[in-house]
């Protein structure tokens, strides 16, 4: 399945959005979502550091010049709502942190085209790279990113260890549920 991925550089630093690209096919296309407030990444870090991605897949870099407050996230979602309308059976994916995406990934899914949003796994991040989630069965994925956006509701109402060890031990019971060997 050919998927689309929509990075919002304003809340994200390289080091968060480049685990997500380790399972990238020829097939799939990273959209750069660049602005002046994108302090955390510049267009020319972002293309730099995307050189080995570039001969993966396809990269398309938009600027957003206006500069207002949500600027970006509205022609993130302006950009979404584009591609999604050329590939609604395609998947498509925010990375951000930014839990105002939540209300359009909802949306998509309530009418049954596959949007998600990633972007708070910072302290997952070795486990999603390990997991090489593109590789598991599509059902698993499916049911996996529904326990963490759950999880992820729940997740300011407790200290950063409590929430690892629930993802942790949920990660688990999914696993022994799709009857999968350890991948970590």
């Amino acid at each position: 399945m050919r998927r689309y991925f929509y990075v919002d550089t304003e809340n994200l630093g390289s080091d968060d959005w480049l685990p997500y690209f380790d399972n990238v096919t020829k097939q799939d296309t990273v959209i750069f979502m660049v602005s002046e407030k994108s302090g955390k990444i510049s267009v020319s870090d972002a293309v730099s550091k995307m050189t080995k991605l570039c001969s993966i897949c396809e990269v398309e870099c938009v600027s957003v010049q206006n500069g207002k407050s949500n600027a970006l996230d509205f022609c993130l979602v302006a950009v979404l709502g584009t591609y999604v309308q050329r590939a609604a059976k395609s998947e498509h994916v925010i990375i951000s942190k930014d839990r105002g995406y939540d209300a359009v990934v909802d949306m998509f899914e309530e009418r049954g085209i596959k949007v998600t949003r990633r972007g708070s796994h910072k302290n997952l991040v070795s486990m999603v790279s390990a997991l090489k989630l593109a590789d598991m069965p599509e059902d698993f994925q499916t049911e996996w990113e529904r326990t963490l956006k759950r999880l992820e509701r729940r997740k300011t109402s407790m200290p950063k260890n409590q929430y690892d060890s629930i993802v942790n031990s949920e990660y688990q019971k999914l696993k022994d549920k799709f009857r999968l060997e350890s991948s970590v």
